[in-house]
């Protein structure tokens, strides 16, 4: 137990320092650590791995060869035992396991032997293997144990795709639990989650399986819901109500949901709209029932703008004190050599502020057409804004710092200049941002669009099935 967890700390170790050092020559050093403590496929798999980042190293090669030969070796050997003791699955696996090792190290050109009887004794142990999996699998289908039948028959197409009629069994096995169950759920009036068991169904079986096309066709009829979006009542007069309403619409078109189908009336006269908007507590269910059914849905959407707010904001511009320099040449009057230093002079530049937003508060309700219950209902508010920040200099901006100064010609004990690698950084930064702020009008598009999406998710999330 002991030398299991020092082999295992081992590993762990290796690959924690690869993860700061993953060049070739790196994984064949590891490799040969790895190898030197008897871990021999660990060994040659650092060896491929290093081959694969350079297929050119010597070391890697060799080291590969001899070793690589040696773990195929013991895997044929371990092929040939299960074989022998007459344990077709284990050979299989074991087989499989040593070929695709041999394929990995000739795809970075080392090129490693084998016996050529060892694939005559893993078809033979496949051929076994896999009639044991079918005679199962046929037995698994009489007694309509379908998962079971499923797994055998995959398991063989992965082994022999071309066995018997194995890829139709599978197709069966796949197919005729699903199709049950799209019929159970048909009949419970759950049509949603019927279409979607035909449609896997179909997928499979191009042409369908007994009555499934038909059944799908069924079911989508008998699940879509139909929502009637009419005009969004807007007190506050702030042109939003049309972009807000074309935003869900837009959004709810987005989910690409089966089930939905919208019909557009918000450009319905006042009359109509204001039939439900201002509905009230005195109008009978019967009333709201048959003005709805003019609408031809099932339900309706309808809405109110709550509260409407924007800004636009003044570009506010402050002047700002800094100091400019300038690289002048000297003669060092005691080395005599020629260098430069640099001169600062007092300048302005500025700086611009400026922030617009627009915020809206929306409320909405689904309503049945058929019963008048309320199925949905929220408020939701979103803001946008923009800001921009930014400055501008008459002149080269390469040298040019952030600082104090009292007097412009004048020198002062209290000017300071701010020449810190930070400080201009952040001059800098200002310097390259952008000097265009969004419009209100494209902030208004955004909050159309946020309000869009927030609404169109929950008319997505609700099944009407759903008691």
């Amino acid at each position: 137990m002991k030398n299991k967890i020092q082999i295992l700390f081992l590993v762990v170790a290796i690959g924690f320092g690869l993860a700061n050092c993953s060049g070739s020559k790196s994984y064949y050093k590891k490799g040969k650590k790895l190898e030197k403590n008897g871990l021999t496929i660990e060994a040659a798999n650092f060896y491929i791995e290093s081959l694969r980042r350079k297929k050119s190293n010597e070391d890697a090669i060799i080291a590969l060869k001899g070793l690589g030969q040696r773990v195929l070796d013991e895997k044929y050997a371990t092929f040939y035992k299960f074989y022998a003791d007459e344990r077709y699955k284990n050979a299989v696996y074991a087989f499989i396991d040593a070929e695709e090792f041999k394929s990995k190290a000739a795809a970075v050109g080392v090129i490693l032997s084998s016996s050529p009887y060892y694939i005559d004794y893993f078809k033979e142990s496949r051929d076994i293997y896999v009639t044991s999996l079918y005679d199962d699998a046929q037995e698994y289908l009489n007694n309509e144990a379908f998962t079971d039948a499923e797994r055998n028959l995959n398991e063989i197409k992965k082994l022999d795709p071309s066995y018997k009629n194995v890829n139709a069994l599978s197709d069966f096995a796949f197919i005729e639990p699903k199709y049950r169950q799209g019929l159970r759920a048909y009949d419970a009036q759950e049509y949603r989650k019927a279409y979607y068991l035909f449609q896997e169904i179909n997928k499979r079986a191009k042409e369908g399986y007994k009555e499934s096309i038909d059944y799908q066709a069924l079911a989508l009829e008998s699940a879509t819901y139909t929502i009637a979006v009419l005009g969004i009542e807007d007190k506050q007069n702030s042109t939003l109500a049309t972009g807000i309403s074309g935003g869900i619409i837009s959004s709810v078109k987005s989910l690409n949901d089966p089930f939905l189908r919208l019909i557009d009336r918000t450009t319905s006269t006042l009359v109509r709209e204001e039939q439900f908007i201002n509905m009230s507590t005195e109008s009978s269910q019967s009333q709201f029932i048959q003005t709805s059914e003019n609408l031809g849905s099932d339900a309706i959407l309808i809405g109110k703008i709550v509260s409407a707010k924007s800004y636009n904001g003044n570009l506010i511009k402050s002047s700002r004190t800094g100091w400019i320099g300038k690289e002048v040449r000297y003669i060092d009057p005691v080395t005599k050599d020629k260098k430069t230093r640099i001169t600062y002079s007092k300048v302005y530049y500025y700086e611009y502020e400026q922030t617009n937003w627009v915020n809206c508060t929306f409320q909405y309700q689904l309503i049945s057409t058929k019963t008048g219950e309320v199925l949905l209902s929220d408020i939701v508010e979103t803001k946008k804004e923009d800001q921009i920040h930014y400055a501008t200099f008459n002149g080269d901006t390469k040298l040019l710092i952030p600082g104090f100064w009292k007097n412009q010609y004048r020198n002062d004990q209290a000017d300071r200049r701010y020449d810190s690698y930070s400080n201009k950084r952040a001059l800098d930064a200002l310097l390259r941002s952008r000097t265009t702020i969004k419009s209100l009008s494209e902030l208004q598009n955004n909050v159309f669009d946020e309000l869009g999406v927030r609404v169109a998710t929950n008319i997505g999330a609700f099944n009407p099935e759903k008691k």
